[in-house]
């Protein structure tokens, strides 16, 4: 987003003063922090809101910056936790696109009722914990657990931040119970003496408003009720002696601002300086002159300005921040909205159900897709619009924020705005601007994934005045070595980016021609990843704000689940020998193959499959690119004059593996020269491609040499037998989301009771793939499905779209 400038026509309140200097020198350091210290935000899109133990959490999750696309990150880390804050689990993922996918399985053997996540960048380390994403994800209880007697409390926030003696100001409320949930409260506010000053009256979802006049030497009291009857008293924050105050009022294209100043005040505080900032830029700055008058009264213009969350905040002639107010601006901008139809729908036991989706224009955009069974209730109190524009830049919880973004009427408008009176931001210490301050960064922005790093130590290493040459090589059981000789640097120490892995990666090392030092060095292999912060465990639990509806509808539809899978259980038990029919289906040769050689992030997927050697065709193809263009709709191979070639699937870059290494795409020459009677088996990957190093937008090709080739393979592991050997871990190993096709296997009689009936993280379309058809199949007990899709495009656009089919 670029500077605006803005105009006003009351002008005059306004002037130029002698701190030109300090005014520059703030706004330059503001834009220093815009360009190098923005803040990322997260946002995780779950296949449903409740899980069993043993079943697998599916997401997909996305990153932003501002107001758009993030490209500050190459990894994200997921931290799993249980209730009491102990760490389960440190997981972590590449990002493509601005984007991950993960999956956590849940321990069979877990024994709580809920599971807490922290989903965090390393960037997003270096700031504020508060913005990092935290969530309670429930886990489905057979027996409810009762309900706990709710706790009411409540907080004051006056408007612009402080009560000032003689000015008459807005006070929002927030009353919430011990888990956070909004309850209803009524009650009045009194001064000491017992004077009644105005009503409480929650307006909506525990908040409310009213107004006071403070009077120097009085204090004020709120007597209330909560909604289960209980009388409470709670003071209001102590009023200043002297002061500023600081109202906005939103409306359409605008926001009305009044400043107040108390009339005998210090000269620090007659010429102020009032800045507004939106996504961590600043909007404007301009200078309040209230040295004669008491009370400025103006307008900015927000029509111009994209969606999200509006900062004004003012300072005194020093720079010390004096008043602060948010409010929101809604200029319905930030959407797109893709076509969502059934062109197959079935109502059947295990029927066919086809899912297009189809693209309102050709930019590129990011999608994730969930299909669940309707009958099991799904939270949808949050999503990547709420999360996006409202959640990722405030402190503390927001309950319900998705509905804020519902409809576009002034009664919901004004329910937003007693969030914004409730609800801190505060991403800047302006104490720490003002001096020209900058962040210490403990983390700078990554240039690589996941990297292959070591360092040596020793006294005969020390001593050496050449230093050889350390030789590695890496590998896993599945694929071809890749042997590297790297000279280290003069702290010892080497880098390598490998390119994305999952799991481990054997690593065998030793310093070419002495094997000798080798034996007396010591050695220190990392992958470039950071470890699991050292989180406050009150600060996960407090953070995840999960409402602990134990008697919820969500609990009762998912224990009534429960009960029909473990019917469906014994039922199946109970079966005699004799009515038992014995179905094996017979595997055909490309599944055969595929469970062969594709592991990891190779298996399964959305591919095209070729059984090479026994494919005549194949056999007496040039070579396996020229067979492959005949055969998969959209990849071309163009061999040049100059002598190389370019595989392209619909105009963007084709990735290449052999025994999944991935191959140089700028020279084919190694993939030319194979015969084609070397090779066994080939697997083709549609677009996205998320194994992918360089973001996989032209899929992926995946070359597997035959047996022979393999012996060749295995005779050159063998070889590393007399190398000392470490391991270096890669990322969580993922895998994909089995969706059975029933079609084609009839033979499945085993009970099919799964909730998620589809998901698929990696739909990238643009251009040229604007309309694309999903298939699944329904379960043996589902009547209606819901639809979830959410994504982003490369304008920084959001979509979330939500369809129940009967």
């Amino acid at each position: 987003m670029q500077k605006i400038i803005l105009l006003f026509t009351l002008y005059c309140f306004f002037c130029l003063c002698s701190s030109n200097l300090s005014a520059q020198k703030f706004d330059s350091t503001l834009n220093i922090y815009n360009e190098k210290y923005k803040q990322e935000k997260l946002h995780i899109h779950f296949d449903k809101s409740i899980y069993n133990k043993g079943e697998t959490i599916w997401m997909k999750l996305y990153l932003m910056v501002g107001a758009g696309l993030s490209t500050y990150s190459k990894n994200i880390y997921v931290d799993w936790y249980n209730k009491e804050g102990e760490l389960l689990k440190h997981t972590s993922a590449p990002i493509e696109h601005s984007s991950a996918k993960m999956q956590f399985e849940i321990p069979d053997t877990f024994a709580g009722s809920s599971l807490h996540l922290v989903a965090y960048t390393r960037w997003m380390l270096n700031f504020d914990s508060s913005f990092l994403y935290c969530k309670e994800i429930p886990l489905a209880q057979k027996k409810s657990s009762g309900s706990a007697v709710p706790v009411s409390s409540i907080h004051f926030f006056p408007e612009g931040g402080n009560l000032v003696n003689g000015l008459l100001s807005f006070v929002a409320f927030k009353a919430n119970d011990q888990w956070g949930r909004p309850v209803k409260v009524t009650g009045l506010v009194k001064t000491n003496e017992g004077v009644f000053v105005d009503s409480i009256i929650t307006v909506h979802d525990g908040m409310g408003i009213f107004s006071v006049q403070p009077k120097k030497g009085e204090g004020y009291i709120a007597y209330w009720k909560d909604v289960i009857g209980i009388e409470h008293s709670t003071a209001l924050p102590v009023a200043k002696d002297s002061g500023i105050t600081l109202e906005l009022h939103p409306m359409q294209g605008k926001t009305l601002f009044v400043v107040k100043r108390s009339k005998d005040i210090p000269d620090n505080i007659k010429l102020l300086h009032l800045t507004v900032t939106m996504n961590q830029e600043l909007i404007y700055h301009f200078k309040l002159n209230l040295s004669v008058k008491t009370t400025a009264i103006s307008q900015i213009k927000t029509d111009s300005l994209p969606t999200g969350i509006l900062t004004v905040t003012i300072f005194d002639t020093y720079w010390v921040p004096l008043a602060e107010r948010i409010v929101f601006v809604n200029n319905h901008q930030y959407e797109f909205h893709p076509a969502v139809t059934f062109t197959e729908r079935s109502k059947d036991k295990r029927g066919k159900n086809v899912l297009q989706i189809d693209l309102p224009d050709t930019l590129l955009s990011n999608l994730s897709v969930s299909v669940t069974d309707a009958d099991i209730l799904y939270d949808s109190s949050n999503n990547i619009q709420s999360q996006f524009l409202l959640c990722g830049d405030l402190k503390g919880y927001i309950n319900n924020p998705a509905y804020y973004f519902t409809n576009t009427s002034n009664k919901v408008a004004q329910q937003l705005d007693l969030v914004m009176l409730t609800n801190g931001w505060r991403r800047y210490k302006w104490e720490e601007i003002a001096a020209g301050k900058f962040p210490v960064l403990k983390y700078q922005q990554e240039a690589n994934h996941i990297l292959v790093e070591g360092k040596v130590s020793g006294d005969e290493w020390s001593k050496l005045k050449n230093k050889p040459a350390l030789n590695l090589m890496l590998s896993d059981k599945y694929s071809s070595p890749e042997v590297l000789s790297v000279t280290l640097s003069p702290d010892a120490s080497f880098s390598y980016d490998k390119g994305i892995f999952y799991d481990t990666l054997d690593l065998y090392y030793e310093f070419k021609n002495n094997r000798s030092l080798t034996s007396h060095s010591t050695f220190l292999f990392q992958n470039g990843l950071i470890p699991a912060p050292q989180f406050n465990t009150g600060f996960i639990i407090q953070s995840s704000k999960w409402t602990n509806r134990s008697d919820s509808n969500i609990q009762k539809q998912i224990r009534l689940m429960l009960e029909e899978q473990e019917q469906a259980k014994r039922l199946d038990n109970s079966t005699t020998l004799k009515d038992v029919v014995v179905k094996t289906r017979v595997r055909s040769r490309v599944q055969l193959l595929d469970d062969k050689y594709a592991k990891g992030f190779f298996s399964g997927g959305d591919a095209y499959q070729f059984d090479i050697v026994n494919d005549l065709i194949a056999q007496t193809s040039p070579d396996i690119l020229t067979y492959l263009q005949g055969r998969v709709p959209g990849i071309k191979y163009v061999h040049k004059t100059t002598g190389n070639a370019v595989l392209a699937w619909r105009g963007r870059n084709t990735d290449l593996y052999i025994n999944e290494m991935r191959i140089d795409t700028n020279n084919l020459t190694r993939i030319l020269n194979i015969p084609v009677t070397e090779i066994a088996y080939v697997k083709v990957f549609r677009p996205i491609f998320y194994g992918s190093a360089s973001g996989g937008d032209g899929g992926a090709v995946a070359i597997y040499l035959r047996d022979g080739a393999e012996q060749t393979i295995e005779n050159k592991k063998e070889k590393t037998s007399d190398m000392a050997k470490s391991f270096i871990s890669g990322y969580t190993a993922y895998k994909e989301f089995y969706s059975p096709d029933y079609s084609t296997d009839q033979s499945n009689t085993q009970p099919d009771m799964r909730t998620t009936l589809y998901w698929n993280p990696n739909i990238l379309m643009d251009a040229v793939h604007q309309s694309i058809q999903l298939p699944f199949f329904n379960n043996d007990i589902n009547k209606k499905l819901r639809v979830i899709i959410e994504g982003i495009n490369e304008k920084g656009k959001l979509t979330r779209i939500e369809k129940t089919m009967e």
